[in-house]
């Protein structure tokens, strides 16, 4: 069995010092959603194998945090920049290239792509992830070439 869990990045308000939405960084705020998330996964046993990031700044911060708080090595944390501006059919190749060897991913991204992936992967109804908001997704596989309805909601945090 294959699992795949989705992050949004913390919280990154914009600010008129950084009006590149590319440069945005976490507040206080976005630090903490980071580091929360990241125990709240570990609370779940999840634990990565590999963690893909938007290299956004918000993103990439996010990812070093939640990675420091699951003890897995910030070096190895990949940094995909299609993962920005990403449509399902992006995501859904990038899955297809990961090593079928690797039966966990984190994927630390954006609205509105990571639940509009997650409702093309599964069927479930999620149009909107709040900051740090994060699901898991298993698939029945042994390789990562997932498709439309591959896959099941395993669960969703904030959880309603």
């Amino acid at each position: 069995m294959k699992t795949l869990y989705l992050l949004r990045h913390g919280r990154a308000p914009w600010s008129p010092e950084t009006p590149d939405d590319f440069k945005r960084i976490l507040d206080k705020t976005g630090e903490h959603q980071a580091a929360s998330a990241g125990a709240r996964l570990a609370r779940e046993a999840a634990r990565p194998q590999l963690i893909l990031a938007s290299p956004a700044d918000r993103a990439r911060q996010t990812a070093l945090i939640v990675a420091r708080t699951l003890a897995y090595p910030e070096a190895h944390v990949r940094y995909i920049p299609e993962l920005y501006a990403a449509d399902v059919w992006l995501m859904a190749r990038l899955m297809a290239e990961q090593s079928d060897v690797l039966n966990t991913l984190l994927v630390v991204g954006h609205n509105p792509i990571l639940p509009s992936f997650c409702a093309w992967l599964t069927g479930e109804h999620v149009d909107f992830m709040p900051t740090c908001g994060f699901l898991a997704i298993g698939f029945d596989r042994d390789d990562w070439s997932v498709g439309r309805a591959s896959g099941r909601l395993l669960w969703h945090e904030p959880r309603h």
